[in-house]
């Protein structure tokens, strides 16, 4: 769960320090989002 937290604040990071003031996450694989 942290890494797939850390590969969405990689890939927002220019945003994050300018554009996004708050975030909110639920990173889900294929799998746990089916289920």
């Amino acid at each position: 769960l942290v890494s797939r937290h850390q590969l969405i604040y990689q890939a927002l990071d220019k945003m994050i320090k300018t554009e996004i003031h708050a975030l909110s996450i639920k990173a889900l694989s294929i799998d746990e989002y089916n289920n």
